[in-house]
């Protein structure tokens, strides 16, 4: 695809990418002691002058020329005077995150020398693009999970606090520099204040809301601080790069036969570690732990909701988040299913002894260079989790689980349980319980999300770059609007009235006209979704995927727990390897669970 942003555009959106991945470089660094006195000063001037210097070097680094506090009529002779104005701004966001943390002053000085060395200016250009690789250089340098806990909510609450202040700040910069320019050079100012000008006018909460939001951040403190360290540390158990210091670097390894020589043990207990690790989240996030995580994500979800956030990484953030939110009190449900899963690591002999046999078939499948032998493979793996899952997981413990998702009445969890009963419906050919209607239904519902998603996608690019976007948000808003006729047909042919939506694809572009086409498109979805007579979609949804569970542990499993015990397949024509595809055809929850899986 080509890259239509503009510079600006990709320069602040590095700009963010990168002041992200540097909270993180800075909770990475070595740990050092914190000195009472350097070159004689105070703890305090150090940390002053760190942040100064890591201030000075992150602007050198996008741009030689730029330097903190430049005067105005220095300002407005940069060809993108904006990017410099928020660029600042943002970095003394980060630095007052920084100042407040608990990060040692040592830390913050070597993260500001990491700035100004050629591998720091590299990872500040190009971090938008590369942060898989900032990642990798971060989990190098090492990473603790205490700091990025620290630091990770510390972000969280300073960006619902301060996001708004800090265009409207833009806001003012701007609009003084004005004053400081005449003739051509006016355009550059004016397109950079217009801009901040189009986020301003979008819609971010009001005080109120915002204290709101940060109150319930600061009552969940602990436990979105145990989320994200328990993130963090499955991340770095799993994984990339070369330096041989995770499982996903000793399995890349393995795969190139460069670390052949790692022993089984060795494997074990990495494993054994991430196991450990997700039983203590699971204590962790207690019913009390998880209501309050969950209220904390759902007040910043209620602060953003509107606001066109102008940062691709932020933006990226809050998505995730949302996610969070609505699966928080399924946490400690989903860590004991992990747990149940990866008991297979725990198998043992007539003596008593671990046979790491599952292991043993990890590291050949890692090593293995024929993708039809991966395959294969992949589904051996898939049925050993597969097995010992149900064998601490029983069937009717799952159906009250998919009952209590269905009754949760959350959008994002209605979507997973309709994927759900598609993916195994397409599996199967044809629906177990549920008519095909209903099935075409939940079809209609996956397919609004993707709209809903490019739609409002489509408005925030437009936001920041009308000329540019206008075309593609004036399309995707005429799909959607046909979603809502499509959907009012449905409700007509009920007897019930037509959800309203009194604009189209070619009247004025602005918040209100978004929002009216988010607003109805929800509406109407929740509506053909609810219940009828005959049970609403999401039950109908669970009664799929129950149906599924009963016919997997009444019938499917057997065939699934002698598929575990095969050896790995050498040979993609045999006898086998033609076991392995008739089992998979005959199972299609082996087949979703390997897809899930990603193997």
């Amino acid at each position: 695809m080509f890259d239509t942003r503009t510079g600006m555009q990709i320069s602040l959106r590095r700009v963010a990418a990168f002041l992200l991945v540097a909270l993180l470089i800075s909770a990475c660094v070595c740990a050092l002691a914190a000195c009472d006195d350097k070159n004689g000063q105070s703890e305090e001037e150090r940390r002053v002058a760190a942040l100064a210097s890591f201030d000075a070097n992150v602007l050198a680094a996008f741009n030689d020329v730029w330097t903190p506090d430049m005067p105005r009529e220095e300002v407005v002779t940069l060809t993108d005077c904006g990017s410099y104005v928020e660029t600042s701004l943002w970095l003394d966001l980060v630095g007052e995150v920084l100042s407040a943390s608990s990060l040692q002053t040592a830390k913050i000085e070597l993260l500001a020398e990491f700035a100004a060395s050629e591998d720091g200016k590299g990872l500040v250009r190009d971090a938008a693009d590369n942060l898989s690789a900032a990642l990798d250089l971060i989990n190098a340098v090492g990473f603790t999970s205490s700091d990025v806990q620290d630091l990770g909510f510390g972000l969280l609450r300073s960006v619902t606090e301060n996001i708004a202040a800090l265009y409207r700040s833009a806001e003012e910069e701007l609009t003084a520099l004005l004053s400081y320019v005449v003739g051509t050079g006016r355009s550059d100012v004016n397109a950079a204040l217009e801009r901040v000008e189009r986020v301003l006018a979008t819609d971010f909460a009001d005080a109120e809301t915002v204290a709101a939001a940060v109150a319930a951040l600061d009552e969940a403190e602990g436990g979105i601080k145990t989320l994200l360290g328990f993130v963090y540390d499955t991340e770095r158990t799993f994984g990339g790069g070369t330096a041989g210091d995770n499982l996903g670097s000793l399995l890349e390894g393995l795969s190139s036969g460069a670390l052949a020589d790692i022993s089984e043990t060795e494997m074990f207990v990495w494993l054994d570690s991430l196991v450990r690790s997700i039983e203590e989240f699971g204590a962790d996030m207690t019913a009390e732990t998880t209501a309050g995580i969950k209220t904390a994500i759902q007040s910043v979800q209620a602060c953003f909701d509107g606001f066109t956030q102008p940062v691709d990484v932020v933006d990226e953030a809050l998505e995730w988040l949302t996610y969070i939110g609505a699966f928080a009190d399924e946490l400690p449900v989903l860590a004991d299913y992990a747990v149940a899963a990866l008991d297979v690591l725990y198998e043992r002999d007539g003596n008593g002894e671990y046979t790491h046999s599952f292991i043993r078939k990890l590291k050949s499948y890692a090593a293995e260079e024929d993708d039809a032998l991966r395959e294969l493979n992949a589904y051996i793996l898939a049925a050993g989790l597969m097995s010992s899952f149900a064998d601490g997981v029983g069937a009717e413990e799952l159906k009250v689980e998919v009952d209590a998702v269905a009754a949760s009445g959350d959008s994002t969890k209605r979507l997973a349980l309709y994927l759900g009963a598609m993916l195994g419906t397409a599996a199967t050919g044809t629906p177990l319980v549920i008519t095909e209607d209903d099935y075409a239904a939940m079809g209609v519902e996956v397919f609004y999300r993707v709209f809903e998603t490019a739609f409002d996608n489509a408005y925030r690019d437009y936001v920041l770059d009308p000329e540019e976007y206008e075309n593609r948000v004036r399309s995707w808003a005429g799909i959607v609007i046909n979603y809502v006729g499509s959907m009012n047909a449905i409700l007509e042919e009920r007897g019930e009235a037509a959800v309203p939506l009194n604009v189209t694809n070619r009247d004025e572009i602005t918040a209100d006209w978004h929002d009216a086409i988010m607003t109805a498109a929800e509406e109407v979805s929740e509506r053909v979704s609810a219940d009828t007579g005959d049970g609403s979609l999401p039950e109908k949804a669970a009664a799929e995927i129950k149906a599924q569970i009963d016919a997997l542990y009444s019938d499917g499993l057997d065939d699934i727990r002698a598929l575990a015990a095969e050896d790995l397949i050498t040979d993609a024509d045999s006898e086998a390897a033609e076991r392995v595809r008739t089992t998979v055809a005959s199972n299609p929850a082996l087949y979703i669970f390997a897809m899930l899986l990603a193997l």
